[in-house]
């Protein structure tokens, strides 16, 4: 899409997914949140499930964001830092949040806790044979 210049624009994003969702975006291959030249293992936003999101400019900081502008090429916030590569450049990775590891909730059978109380028994022999020699 064009934009023309001094005009402000905003980024909108919609989770399709039941799960969250980060979204790493680029502005001009510049990372939004950090500033930095953009890679896929920056800091990016979280999208609950199904959600809507709107990010309207750059992050200063928790509090303040500086507004996306449409601007020439050479004026743009990539160029002025040495990095025009990608002026022009809307990038956004999208990744489901990890999920942990479920643990079967099965009983230990009759065997295990024979073995468990077993190495109980050992654990006890052998502080009991430390204070013994100590």
């Amino acid at each position: 899409m064009a934009g023309e210049p001094g005009h402000e624009y905003e980024i909108h994003l919609h989770s399709r997914s039941d799960r969250r969702v980060l979204a790493v975006i680029r502005v001009d291959g510049v990372n939004v949140v950090t500033g930095r030249s953009a890679r896929v293992d920056h800091p990016g936003y979280v999208i609950d499930g199904h959600a809507y999101g709107t990010i309207d400019g750059w992050r200063k900081n928790l509090g303040e964001v500086a507004s996306f502008v449409f601007t020439t090429p050479r004026h743009s916030y990539a160029a002025r830092t040495g990095r025009p590569d990608d002026v022009g450049v809307i990038g956004i990775a999208m990744f489901h949040e990890a999920t942990a590891p479920r643990i079967p909730e099965t009983p230990p059978t009759s065997s295990g806790a024979a073995e468990g109380a077993a190495a109980a028994a050992d654990s006890a022999t052998a502080q009991t044979r430390r204070r013994a020699a100590g």
